[in-house]
């Protein structure tokens, strides 16, 4: 269950306020309580990088790396965090991957500080509007990194991220960046880029 900051719709992701600049602080907690995702200090430009060659296993995984003011990998084999899910009503493909811990959140004054991170990648059949905005995928990202502190990333604009998909929709491939393209050279973007094998 994604905690009550987080609010999702079609056509557009929305932020909490306060959120975004999540990963600015400098606290530390002990490195054996630290999460998976660290925070780091200006890290300076990027732009969106190449998306990842679509997994060829059919073993059901996931992989997502980030870089930049926040860092690090995650990585998931275990069947019962991954999901992969049609909706007919919407026409959508949504590929998650959520720890144990965050399927067990269930509010926002206490939300795990560790082992605590959910991906979400839409996928609609067709292209989604949403005022000025056509959306042809949509990603959101949170998790708890280094301090404790809860973050969560989404894509601005529907330049600032690429996913491919297998032909059978049983895997993709996603590449994100946190900042609209006229922003992606003042302070430290965060990237991130990974793969989704779904459960057979």
């Amino acid at each position: 269950m994604l905690p009550p900051t987080i609010s999702l719709r079609v056509g557009a992701l929305f932020l909490a306020p306060g959120l975004l600049a999540a990963c600015s602080a400098t606290e530390t907690l002990d490195p054996a309580a630290a999460g998976v995702f660290s925070r780091n200090w200006y890290t300076g430009p990027r732009d969106l990088p190449e998306v990842p060659l679509l997994p060829t296993a059919t073993t059901p995984g996931a992989m997502f790396t980030l870089d930049g003011l926040c860092s690090g990998t995650a990585v998931s084999d275990e069947p019962a965090e991954l999901s992969c899910i049609y909706d007919e009503n919407s026409h959508r493909w949504t590929y998650s991957v959520t720890t144990s811990t965050a399927q067990q959140f269930s509010g926002v004054d206490n939300y795990p500080t560790v082992d605590y991170y959910h991906l979400s990648v839409i996928l609609p059949d067709e292209p989604q509007q949403d005022g000025g905005i056509t959306w042809a995928a949509q990603i959101v990202i949170a998790f708890a990194d280094s301090t404790g502190t809860y973050v969560q990333m989404y894509a601005p604009d529907n330049d600032s991220l690429v996913v491919d998909s297998a032909p059978d929709r049983s895997a993709v491939a996603f590449s994100m960046i946190n900042a609209a393209k006229a922003d992606r050279h003042n302070g430290s973007p965060t990237t991130a880029v990974g793969t989704i094998t779904c459960p057979r």
